[in-house]
């Protein structure tokens, strides 16, 4: 889990910024993407002018198929002369120009004008009719010979705008008057000058870049964006296994601290217990009489019995260490019988043991230990036939400011005392 899932996105961020500049060099220095309308085959070239009665029409072919014709434009002239490419005779079908960015002519000219005129007719349902050129909308711009380098110009369609005669045509169609590029079904030049014009259209492309730079621009940051959505795809991934992780190790160490707290409790349990008696030990008596004493009031009518098997020595000796230890585990299972539920009792020593019970004075602790010696007595524990256990007992109250060492030293002496006179007795040891 300590593995970082973004550790390689500094060489893909690397790898996406070389990527980026690569894009935005070959955007500009990659060659321009160009769609050539004339000559090509399924377009039809155009001329047309002003017919006087007397003159005549004002423009005629001087070679069709070289696109080369001549305009005589007379100041009294309604109109010039010009030549256009048709995509639909019906004036519906067009191309899209939308992709593109300027047309780029490549003219030979001989004359005394100054400027001609670029122009386009885009078909729309919304205000066009079809069969009728007249209603397409025209756009237009203008641009000076002086311009023209090697015979060409290139006319960016950010500079075409719609004309205001077809604006003022019909009011509704002001609603339309952005420039449209997307069904154009013509393309001309022609001119506003009076004069005698002679041009030859020799090419006729469109001009654009292979992307946009818009679209060259929104797929970079779209790029960027999955790249950052992915990072923080991959950050919140993360994030999720790392708590899922902890989650997970965490339930193993609350489980794992429980099974230490039972395994703990287990031993101090243990700890507390004599193994071979299974009552408690010295540290376990201690232990509850510790919590005893936090108790003034059953300190006061408490009384503490030292019991002692009788000759036990002489049992290990004779008949062995194996039945010294059923004689002393009988016994303490003889006295646990006969316990009342608030008494400790405990193997205090090899073959002695301590009882801790409440009595009220000094009478009441000598009959609960004169009942255990004769239970003892009585209930003939052997290691052998003809061989009857029996203990002494030593008896003492706990005064009112006495201590538990104190009692116990007392019932010590009293056990002695009960040894000295002859075993099998109950002695008491006064304060």
């Amino acid at each position: 889990m300590t593995a970082n899932p973004l550790r390689h996105t500094k060489r893909l961020r690397l790898a996406m910024l070389a990527a980026t500049f690569m894009l935005l060099l070959g955007h500009y220095l990659l060659p321009a993407k160009v769609r050539q309308l004339h000559p090509a085959a399924g377009v039809e070239q155009i001329i047309y002018g002003f017919i006087d009665p007397e003159q005549g029409e004002s423009n005629q072919w001087v070679d069709e198929r070289e696109s080369e014709w001549v305009c005589d434009y007379l100041p009294t002239y309604d109109y010039g002369c010009g030549f256009a490419l048709v995509w639909d005779r019906h004036e519906v079908n067009g191309i899209d120009l939308s992709e593109y960015d300027s047309i780029r002519l490549t003219l030979h000219y001989q004359g005394g004008a100054d400027n001609l005129r670029v122009f386009m007719r885009n078909y729309n349902p919304h205000y066009s009719m079809p069969d009728d050129s007249a209603t397409t909308k025209f756009m237009s711009a203008l641009f000076a010979f002086r311009e023209m380098s090697s015979n060409q110009i290139n006319v960016p369609l950010n500079r075409f705008a719609v004309a205001d005669w077809w604006l003022r045509e019909h009011m509704e169609r002001h609603r339309w008057s952005a420039v449209e590029l997307n069904n154009i079904t013509q393309i001309g030049i022609n001119f506003i000058e009076p004069g005698h014009h002679q041009l030859r259209v020799e090419k006729v492309e469109l001009v654009g870049r292979w992307l946009s730079t818009a679209q060259m621009l929104t797929w970079v940051l779209v790029a960027w964006m999955l790249l950052f959505i992915g990072e923080g795809c991959l950050l919140l991934w993360q994030l999720y296994w790392v708590a899922a992780y902890n989650r997970k190790r965490q339930r193993a160490l609350q489980r794992r601290q429980r099974s230490l707290a039972i395994e703990k409790a287990s031993l101090q349990k243990l700890a507390h217990k004599d193994p071979l008696t299974g009552i408690l030990n010295r540290r376990g008596a201690e232990e509850h009489i510790k919590r005893l004493y936090q108790n003034t009031y059953s300190k006061a009518f408490t009384a503490v019995l030292l019991l002692n098997l009788d000759n036990f020595k002489l049992i290990n000796e004779q008949f062995g260490h194996d039945k010294g230890d059923a004689i002393l585990k009988a016994f303490s299972a003889l006295i646990q019988m006969n316990l009342e539920s608030s008494d400790i009792f405990a193997r205090w020593g090899s073959e002695e043991f301590l009882l801790v019970c409440v009595a009220e004075n000094q009478q009441d602790a000598l009959y609960r230990a004169e009942k255990l010696r004769q239970l003892t007595e009585r209930t003939h524990l052997s290691p052998a036939p003809g061989f009857n256990v029996t203990t002494s007992i030593g008896v003492a109250t706990i005064g009112g400011n006495e201590s538990f060492q104190q009692a116990l030293t007392r019932a010590s002496a009293a056990l002695q005392n009960a040894k000295r006179s002859g075993r099998n007795r109950v002695k008491y040891e006064m304060a």
